[in-house]
Order: C-alpha cells, then sequence, then structure tokens
C-alpha cells in the first residue's frame, strides 16, 4: 500500500506506451484527419443526416444541410492551413490563440485520440490471444502495473485498498489510466461486488487538469470506427434512401468525436471549469511525500497551473522522481531551473540531487523503463 502521500504528474510521454502520441505528433494526426476529412466530404458521397455537430446548427438557425457540406469543407481546410502556416507545437496552445477553429479542432483531436484507443485495444487482444507468453516475457511499456502492484501491497479487502494515498495528476485527455486501474481491480476476487467503491475512489484520486475525452471513463465505451479510405468513400454514391458504408462510418465516427471533444478543455476555459480540480491538485503536491513526474516535459504555465512550482515549500520531507528520456539538455534545464532555482541543477548528469529537504532523483529512460529499473515505488 501507498501508505505516504504520493503524486504521480503525467505528461504525453506516459501514455505513448498505451498508444496515444506525444504534442507534436498530436498535431501531425490532427492535421492528417482534417484533410481526409475535408477530402471525403467533397460530393460524392457528402455529408450523410445525422450528424449532431451539423444538426444542432442547422436545428438553431435554419440553414439548409447543403450550407453543412460546405462548412466542414471550409472548416477543415482552414485548419489545415492554419497549421501549415502557424506549424504549432502543443495543440491547446493553437486553439487557444485561435477561437474560430476551437470547435472543429477539438473534434479532430478527440477523433484521433479515439482512434489509437481503438487500435491499441485491438492490438493488445491480438497480443494477448496469439502470443500470450510472449507478451508477458516482453511487457510493451505497460508501467501502470508498477503503480497498480504498489497499491494491491499488502491490501486484503477493499477498505485497504482505498487506503492508499496516492493522487494521479494527469494534463492529458486520454482515460487509460482509471480504466485500466478499474477493470483490473475489478477482476480481482476480493474486490468483486464494490465496483462502486473502486470508481469513487479512483474518480477522486485521478485529475485532469485540462479534461478528458470520457466523461466517464469506467464504462465500458464502443470504440470508433476505424478509417474508409477517402479514395473508396468518394467513390461510394449515396443514392436516395440508402446507406452506404461511408453513412455509416462518418456519422458513426463525427458524433463520438463530436461528444468526446465537449470534456476537452482549452487553455482560455479550463481555468473557470477546473478550480476544484486545480485546488485538489495543489494541496495533493504541497503534502506529498514523493512526487513522481513521467514523461513531462516541464512546460512552465503546466507547472504553476498544477503547483508544481510551490513543491520546495512542501513541509515533508521526501523525493522527487522525474524522466528525462534521452537525457535531453532543455529538459534538464527546465526540471533544474522548477525544482532547484538553476538551470544547470541537472547538467549534465545530476542524477540525484537534495535540495530544500527533497531529493531529486533522475532517470534517463522511457517512463517503462524508469519504473521497472530506476525508481523505487
Amino acid at each position: 500500500m501507498l501508505n505516504e502521500e504520493t503524486v504521480f504528474i503525467l505528461g504525453a510521454g506516459a501514455s505513448t506506451h498505451y498508444g496515444y502520441p506525444t504534442g507534436e505528433k498530436l498535431i501531425e494526426l490532427v492535421y492528417n484527419k482534417a484533410i481526409y476529412i475535408a477530402e471525403s466530404s467533397k460530393n460524392p458521397p457528402g455529408i450523410p443526416l445525422g450528424v449532431e455537430y451539423f444538426q444542432n446548427e442547422y436545428n438553431s438557425r435554419h440553414i439548409s444541410p447543403t450550407y453543412y457540406q460546405k462548412q466542414i469543407i471550409s472548416e477543415c481546410n482552414d485548419l489545415v492551413t492554419r497549421i501549415q502556416q502557424i506549424n504549432p507545437i502543443k495543440i491547446d496552445s493553437f486553439l487557444e490563440q485561435n477561437p474560430t477553429l476551437q470547435a472543429i479542432g477539438k473534434i479532430m483531436v478527440a477523433w484521433v485520440l479515439l482512434e489509437c484507443e481503438t487500435q491499441y485495444a485491438r492490438e493488445s487482444a491480438n497480443d494477448a490471444i496469439e502470443d500470450y507468453k510472449s507478451a508477458l516475457d516482453k511487457p510493451k511499456g505497460d508501467w501502470i502495473r508498477f503503480l497498480m502492484q504498489a497499491l494491491l501491497y499488502n491490501c486484503k479487502s477493499v477498505g485497504d485498498l482505498i487506503k492508499n494515498r496516492f493522487h494521479c495528476i494527469t494534463f492529458n485527455y486520454d482515460t487509460s489510466l482509471e480504466r485500466y486501474l478499474f477493470t483490473r481491480l475489478c477482476a480481482i476476487d476480493i474486490f468483486r461486488g464494490h465496483e462502486d467503491q473502486i470508481q469513487r475512489f479512483l474518480a477522486y484520486r485521478v485529475i485532469h487538469l485540462y479534461g478528458k475525452i470520457h466523461n466517464d471513463a469506467y464504462v465500458a465505451h464502443e470504440l470508433i470506427p476505424t478509417e474508409i479510405p477517402a479514395t473508396l468513400a468518394n467513390e461510394m454514391q449515396n443514392e436516395e434512401g440508402t446507406t452506404t458504408p461511408w453513412d455509416e462510418y462518418y456519422v458513426t465516427a463525427m458524433n463520438m468525436a463530436y461528444e468526446a471533444s465537449k470534456y476537452i478543455r482549452i487553455d482560455s476555459d479550463k481555468k473557470s471549469e477546473s478550480q476544484d480540480d486545480l485546488k485538489r491538485s495543489r494541496e495533493a503536491i504541497q503534502g506529498s511525500k514523493t512526487v513522481y513526474v513521467l514523461g513531462y516535459g516541464f512546460d512552465e504555465n503546466n507547472s504553476k497551473l498544477a503547483g508544481l512550482d510551490q513543491l520546495h515549500k512542501s513541509k515533508y520531507f521526501g523525493r522527487v522522481c522525474f524522466t528525462n528520456f534521452g537525457n535531453r539538455d532543455i529538459t534538464n534545464r527546465k526540471a533544474g531551473k522548477l525544482f532547484m532555482g538553476s538551470p544547470f541543477a541537472f547538467l549534465p548528469q545530476g542524477v540525484q540531487e537534495k535540495e530544500n529537504n527533497l531529493r531529486y532523483e533522475k532517470s534517463i529512460r522511457k517512463v517503462y523503463g524508469a519504473m521497472a529499473y530506476d525508481f523505487e515505488l
């Protein structure tokens, strides 16, 4: 069990092990998705009826469906053009500075992440069926199992489980962490029949500062369908009264992405919607004995938002363990400035440092390697 307050700060690098992209890769995938949708929305096959994003606008403004065919193409093309011109590094900052692109941008982000979820689920299922032993011998970066093992240590009942003192503070939109823990904890005999308690426990302990693609991460969600090639889609003629595979794919996928996008918070609106999350995040960090910073790039604004910049004021002696895959100097500088007030604190090595009653440990492996070989949990 985790008897002393332990905090995990999770950046994009922590989710890559579960099939999700890093920041720059996400922009690339959003860009490609917008091109795909714009090209595939041209007539034929056009935009089928039943797309909620456009129906909502249609119902309120009584504009003809033909308008939406032009509108989706225009919005996607504008998103593509702006990404080309600006070449952004972070999608949330890009959308914050371009409010006219936020609605379609968040849909494309959600669509991409839902597809990553589908792909990872299918690959994991295939691995389990085709080569279970190999999957055990060569784990594919499944670092969450180390956290789960720590939570389960000496647990004899669900009462013991919920005594674990930890928080996971994530800047990621995906819900792979809580879904992973929930499904596996509920599969253990001593926890059966206590699903509601486990759900409440995890819902309080996992904090998404920027929102998430599933409002309820604890129920099994339908997987978003995979793409139909644009060349094939454009060959499909949608005769009156008939439904093509393109109709089914487009309506289902677009509606799922639109629903998921509602729970994503962009920089400009996240503070007003997540005051409780921010308070819990900062209180958890202030009261922590150990902080694990995993797959995180030390963005200054994000660190201040979560309260990491106040960590040195903690009244408890403890550790800060952080990953810097590849030992990149820019990450060393940001971490050094944040934790010790000096951008040179972790250059070129600085595996362990001590300052303000805190010991700092750095791993230059990916998150799985750091949890498996470097950090003691």
